[in-house]
């Protein structure tokens, strides 16, 4: 299994304990629940915000983190036990008419492709033709995309950064909201059972 994919269940599973302690705690109208689920709320906020004041503060080091990924992944182009790479691979490419993490000397690296100096089909700006990217691993043409997907991939956050922001600030609001309903909601259950 992959670090993203542990990442991802890990992610998940508190997720649902979260959900589980809002969800229980509202329709049994525990008072603990209620409160325990806003304090999640709010150290997942927390660390929400943490996470992109580090990512700011270390965004040199990320460029180079996902340079090292992008290449180590290259490995596992067409290899059956990671299939989903190989996928991510090719959407990657076409989308962002890129090739390689620095340029198509990556794809020298992969055992599966480097017998016939071949790139994926995915980098190449017509795929129309058969073996396209077959011998240009090690050749500058202009049948290929010439531009490595980390550069692609960095222009593109760049370039969106205000639609990241705009929707990570969105999130925040949505559980800022949640963590207010959730104290009203355990505020008014321990008034409801001091009154009885």
């Amino acid at each position: 299994m992959t670090k993203a994919a542990i990442n991802i269940i890990i992610v998940g599973l508190v997720i649902f304990v979260i959900g589980f302690f809002g969800c229980c705690g509202a329709y049994k109208e525990n008072y603990c629940m209620v409160l325990t689920f806003a304090a999640l709320l709010i150290l997942v906020l927390v660390l929400e915000i943490a996470v992109a004041v580090l990512a700011y503060i270390l965004r040199h080091q990320i460029n180079h983190l996902v340079l090292d990924d992008l290449t180590l992944a290259t490995f596992y182009y067409n290899d059956t036990k990671h299939s989903g790479v190989t996928i991510a691979w090719d959407k990657a490419q076409e989308e962002f008419h890129c090739c390689g993490a620095v340029n198509q000397t990556d794809w020298l690296h992969n055992p599966l492709l480097n017998k016939t100096e071949s790139v994926p089909e995915s980098c190449c700006v017509h795929r129309n033709t058969s073996s396209c990217g077959v011998g240009l691993a090690n050749k500058n043409s202009t049948a290929i995309y010439s531009q490595g997907c980390v550069v692609k991939l960095i222009d593109w956050a760049q370039s969106n950064i205000n639609t990241i922001g705009a929707c990570a600030a969105g999130f925040g609001f949505i559980q800022i909201v949640g963590v207010v309903i959730a104290c009203c909601l355990a505020k008014a259950i321990r008034r409801e059972y001091e009154v009885v």
